[in-house]
């Protein structure tokens, strides 16, 4: 998240050499961006961590 953070700002930088309404748009869409990343990863992590449990479980 923090790649994606710091893409953001960069991207803002060179948004904003274009006009106001352009960065306004940016600007809406990186919480929208950061929510769909956090929904997409949380599952990911949650499977990782029972699949570990599970294998970890089965070698004891």
């Amino acid at each position: 998240m923090l790649v994606q953070a710091l893409y953001n700002i960069v991207d803002s930088m060179f948004v904003a050499q274009l006009s106001e309404n352009a960065l306004t748009a940016v600007s809406l869409a990186f919480p929208a961006q950061n929510l769909m990343i956090a929904v997409a990863t949380e599952p990911e992590a949650s499977v990782s961590m029972l699949l570990s449990q599970e294998i970890s479980a089965k070698e004891l």
